[in-house]
């Protein structure tokens, strides 16, 4: 991976983290927890994802970033820095163009990406 985890000392820093981290989180108190959905594909599943660059559920492509885009511009930009908050943004879009957030703007659980692995 040309970029991986390895290569950030401080993985706070990171757009890729930091836009996986908003994802992975986003609804979490707000759903029913179960043993299916209680956990989202882990980072480097997230980045490997990112990198591969395939759909990975067609499904969830009709949930465009450019639906949720005021709500994501609003909320990473209270809390980040104008350029950090652009690669955090265009890491959030990429993740939606590959079919791996949820109707709920949730990233792929584990059994989602599980089915993708199979396929």
């Amino acid at each position: 991976m040309s970029n991986s985890i390895s290569s950030y000392r401080d993985l706070t820093k990171d757009p890729r983290f930091l836009a996986f981290s908003r994802l992975a989180t986003e609804g979490y108190g707000e759903s029913i927890v179960t043993d299916e959905n209680r956990l989202s594909i882990s980072f480097d599943e997230f980045l490997d994802k990112l990198e591969t660059g395939k759909v990975v559920e067609a499904n969830n492509l009709k949930n465009t970033y450019s639906t949720y885009a005021d709500n994501w511009k609003f909320r990473v930009n209270k809390t980040t820095n104008s350029a950090q908050a652009f690669q955090i943004l265009e890491v959030i879009q990429k993740a939606y163009d590959l079919g791996m957030v949820t109707k709920d703007n949730q990233l792929l659980r584990n059994k989602a990406i599980n089915i993708y692995k199979q396929a």
